[in-house]
């Protein structure tokens, strides 16, 4: 592995200065890298142009975050929203993507260059009402058991927190769960209610997305 620091990022082609790029592409060379991590956005054609100086591929911060989230989704509704975020990340790209891949195939682009810009955009917004239909239909489905549990009397409560700030922890000290719990970021991705007793009143703990915007109230 190998880090190289830049103090103001450029808006050239390749994100970084001309120079950078090139220590960059001599460093994959010498240490035998396979992905770059790119700790900033990117778009399209300074991806393009960076993987094809360095041939191999290139993912920036984002990119990297959604395939965390892809790794560690566990429930359906967390899988659909993972898939929905990759595909709005995707879209805006998409054009410049396939037009590339169409005059050389580079990392990161593959498969690309057998679609026609506009079939392929299409397809992806296609895509994308889908999985918001599907979301929106869980979200309903998740709305019923609220309020069911409303009528019922029970009081909702819901963690809030930075991301490892513990919220998950203490959600298994109070219910008695086994969630798991990791020093690496974005371990909990799935909201989970329990029932908990506080002055001998029963109430909903839900856990938290593991995000900085805290959790799901349930």
């Amino acid at each position: 592995m190998a880090i190289l620091t830049q103090r103001f990022l450029s808006r050239s082609g390749y994100g970084v200065g001309e120079g950078k790029a090139e220590e960059a592409a001599q460093l994959v060379r010498e240490k035998d890298i396979e992905t770059i991590i790119f700790d900033s956005r990117l778009n399209a054609s300074q991806t393009y142009n960076l993987a094809k100086l360095c041939k191999v591929e290139v993912k920036d911060r984002e990119k990297l975050i959604l395939e965390i989230f892809a790794r560690r989704a566990t429930t359906a509704e967390a899988k659909l929203q993972v898939e929905l975020a990759e595909l709005n990340y995707e879209l805006p790209r998409a054009k410049d993507k396939v037009r590339r891949a169409k005059a050389g195939e580079q990392p990161g682009f593959f498969g690309l260059g057998k679609y026609d810009v506009d079939i392929y955009v299409r397809m992806m917004k296609r895509r994308v009402a889908t999985l918001r239909r599907k979301v929106e239909e869980v979200r309903g489905r998740r709305e019923v058991f609220m309020r069911h549990r409303e009528r019922e009397g029970f009081s909702s409560v819901a963690l809030a927190g930075y991301t490892g700030a513990g919220k998950t922890s203490l959600f298994n000290r109070l219910t008695g769960e086994t969630k798991e719990v990791d020093k690496g970021v974005f371990t909990t991705l799935s909201p989970t209610t329990r029932r908990v007793m506080s002055e001998n009143r029963p109430s909903w703990c839900p856990t938290p997305w593991g995000s900085s915007a805290g959790c799901l109230r349930i």
